[in-house]
């Protein structure tokens, strides 16, 4: 709005109520005010580095990095670890947990953890190459689900700077030395503020508006291997975890790499041996030996994206898939068998955590998104092109993926009650005198001989709903046995909420599933398998047609 008609928009305000002022006097007055405003909480600041020994003429013309000032942007830590704890946003999904039990000191204390991660990025974009050093900040006392839904639990705190020099000189000792250097005094600058209140509580108002005594530690540094090497000060190629050499990791000669070790090496070897026979980088030193508690070799956490979802997955295994192809079969079959993969991706159908590939995994440019998406499908579609090898170890490792991105903390959906019920058979299956009537006999019968067991602490579940145990460490003799007649029923309807394009209005679906000899008077319908593909993990259900033939969706 421009100034003439807001200063009179005020003065209308003040002419019609005259008992309330406007709440602004003029547009410079509401102009003062949102200036004034604190955008974000915590301001930006910024400190220049410069190569700080000797140069010398020959440098200005072989090494003109040493001549440049390099610029870090970042926010103070300890006032973002301040907000983060007092985000009202973050009540009720926090974990509070006594600090450092060996310090009395610190007793009655929580101890907060700071979870970091950090990656160089290159935005094309409208912006010409240009490479960003972001560093981001977590703290460990909020709940996963609050870090992975952008609630700002998960804050930029800096902008590292990137030396650069030309191909002559980029891989130079006296290079890589500073660049080294300037990562690890940056990080240890930029954390300067928080170290006091790792052994002196600090006093915070958390999200539920008590205020707590807290102290800091570092907590784990999330990066890919390339970073994780810069972090730990290793040779490229050598674990940051052990000290394995690099030929061979899974050795018998590898033990625990620690600081201390690190820099009780560096007092008995010279540069050459630490480099050869231990993978030390002598010149460097990691930020958290400034730190108390804290040993970088402990707190390196795997990054998820680039080294198991866009690595392992995209990198290593489907290129493993299609180059298998390539090399066993000739040409134009290779190129038909890969052309049919894509269509099994490119036929899955539309539903709620799926994605669609309508030109199955052909795309040139692979996001974190689009391997995570192909992931939930590629599988069925290789079973059958590949041996079954290939196939279970792909299904392993989508299993390992699953465990290792399992998030525990579960709930609600959100405006919407999720109820599910199963309907049995109106009648058991008394028309077939040979089905036992026991848990003992059914066991026999059915060749499941853990039957009895299972129905008991089934049995148990049932009896206590707030079981706060995992039901297979229940021990067996604390469960009821079963007891009485046991009826089978040949089908049963499940209604569920699992909205899709095929789900009613509601987002409820209806599944009917049987196990019958003869169903309606024609064949046989078993609606599932006895035990998952050996191959590929997945379960294996049967197509629903009616008479003529055509698909029946309950």
């Amino acid at each position: 709005m421009a100034a003439a008609p807001l200063n009179n928009l005020m003065q209308v305000w003040g002419a019609r109520h005259s008992e309330t002022p406007p709440p602004f006097s003029s547009k410079q007055h509401l102009h003062q005010v949102i200036d004034s405003a604190q955008i974000g909480g915590v301001p930006w600041q910024s400190f220049s580095a410069n190569y700080s020994a000797k140069v010398t003429d020959t440098d200005l013309e072989q090494a003109p990095w040493k001549l440049k000032s390099y610029d870090v942007w970042f926010c103070d830590p300890l006032l973002v670890l301040r907000s983060q704890l007092g985000n009202p946003d973050f009540k009720g999904e926090m974990d509070l947990a006594d600090a450092l039990a060996q310090d009395p000191a610190l007793h009655g204390s929580v101890f907060c953890p700071i979870i970091l991660g950090s990656d160089k990025t290159t935005v094309s974009v409208a912006t010409g190459q240009t490479d960003y050093y972001p560093l981001y900040m977590s703290n460990g006392l909020i709940h996963n689900n609050v870090q992975r839904a952008h609630r700002n639990g998960l804050t930029l705190i800096a902008f590292l700077s990137i030396p650069k020099t030309d191909a002559e000189h980029r891989n130079s000792d006296e290079f890589r030395h500073f660049q080294h250097h300037l990562f690890h005094e940056s990080l240890r600058y930029i954390f300067e503020t928080v170290r006091p209140y790792m052994n002196t509580p600090d006093i915070v108002r958390f999200a539920e508006g008590h205020f707590h005594r807290v102290v800091y530690g570092m907590g784990p540094y999330i990066a890919d291997y390339p970073e994780q090497a810069l972090l730990a000060c290793i040779v490229q190629g050598w674990c940051a975890r052990c000290t394995a050499n690099f030929k061979n990791l899974d050795g018998p000669d590898g033990g625990r790499r620690t600081q201390e070790l690190t820099q009780t090496l560096k007092g008995v070897l010279g540069q050459k041996a630490l480099w050869d026979d231990y993978g030390i980088v002598s010149e460097a030193q990691p930020f958290t030996q400034f730190f108390p508690r804290a040993d970088i070799h402990e707190l390196i956490a795997p990054d998820l994206l680039h080294q198991l979802i866009k690595g392992t997955f995209k990198d290593h295994l489907v290129t493993w898939v299609v180059e298998y192809i390539e090399v066993t079969y000739p040409p134009a079959k290779a190129a038909k068998i890969i052309a049919d993969i894509d269509r099994h991706i490119a036929a899955v159908p539309p539903f709620p955590g799926l994605r669609r590939f309508p030109e199955g995994r052909g795309f040139k440019q692979w996001t974190g998104d689009d391997s995570k998406a192909l992931m939930k499908v590629y599988l069925p579609a290789i079973a059958g092109h590949v041996p079954a090898e290939m196939v279970k170890t792909m299904h392993y490792f989508l299993e390992f993926c699953y465990l290792a991105n399992n998030d525990d903390d579960g709930g609600a959906v959100e405006g919407r009650d999720v109820l599910g019920e199963v309907l049995l058979a109106r009648k058991p299956n008394f028309e077939v005198t040979s089905i036992p009537l026991h848990a003992e006999g059914l066991a026999i019968h059915y060749n499941i001989p853990a039957l009895p067991n299972l129905i008991s602490l089934f049995l148990y579940e049932q009896a206590h709903p707030d079981l706060e145990i995992p039901l297979v460490d229940i021990p067996i003799e604390d469960c009821p046995a079963p007891s009485g007649r046991i009826r089978v029923y040949p089908s049963a309807v499940a209604t569920f909420y699992a909205p899709s394009n095929i789900s009613g209005i509601g987002g409820m679906f209806r599944e009917r599933i049987r196990a019958v000899s003869s169903w309606h008077g024609g064949p046989a319908r078993y609606d599932f398998s006895d035990e998952p593909c050996p191959e590929t993990g997945m379960w294996v259900v049967e197509k629903d047609r009616s008479e003529d033939g055509k698909l029946v969706m309950h």
